[in-house]
């Protein structure tokens, strides 16, 4: 089986919070991030996040406004 067929095949009969890599709150990675340092107002992109639920968590948890406005856009 082809890469693609399998991973369409797993999206599309398992539920996103059934699957072994599935993480409710991704705290490692948030923690990994305030450890940068990085201001609340840069761009991160989540690669290979999947359903990930770190950006709304993240976006929640320090309330930035303009990642916010962009968020709900």
């Amino acid at each position: 089986m082809q890469s693609k067929d399998h991973w369409e095949r797993v999206y599309s009969t398992k539920a996103t919070d059934t699957v072994s890599w599935y993480q409710e709150h991704a705290d490692n990675s948030l923690q990994l991030i305030e450890a940068t340092g990085v201001r609340h107002t840069a761009s991160i992109i989540d690669v290979g996040g999947g359903a990930s639920t770190m950006s709304s968590t993240y976006l929640i948890t320090h309330k930035s406004q303009p990642s916010l406005a962009a968020y709900r856009a």
